[in-house]
């Protein structure tokens, strides 16, 4: 089920300090020569970083194209009289911007969130 976005954002604000410190508190402590487990997760710990910043990019990539397909395909009608694509235009993204912003702040924190709530489980 999917949460909504305040659940989202609060959950990402209380667990991911929570996950910070645990994982720091893993590397303050490991051993020397480091084991593999602890080689291979502090290795996770930045690719899973750098997947949930390139999954989230897609996603609002994506959203944004779907918000400007709308606008277009708004625009395309006063095409014939250009006096009107300003107002059209701006009335489109009125329709339109509001849910569009809001649809792409979803898609930007679920790969964040999804990642802190694996990590908060796992290691928690």
């Amino acid at each position: 089920m999917k949460q909504p976005l305040p659940m989202q954002l609060f959950e990402l604000w209380t667990l991911a300090p929570q996950v910070i410190a645990t994982r720091l508190m893993q590397m303050a402590t490991t051993s020397y020569p480091a084991k593999k487990s602890e080689v291979r997760e502090m290795n996770e710990m930045w690719t899973e970083k750098v997947q949930a910043v390139v999954s989230a990019c897609q996603a609002v990539t994506a959203e944004s194209m779907r918000f400007q397909t709308k606008i277009f395909s708004a625009v395309v009608g006063s095409a014939m009289t250009p006096a009107l694509i300003p107002q059209t235009t701006a009335q489109a993204m009125l329709r339109y911007g509001p849910a569009a912003g809001t649809k792409m702040t979803e898609k930007l924190v679920q790969p964040f969130h999804k990642k802190v709530k694996s990590n908060a489980r796992r290691l928690l």
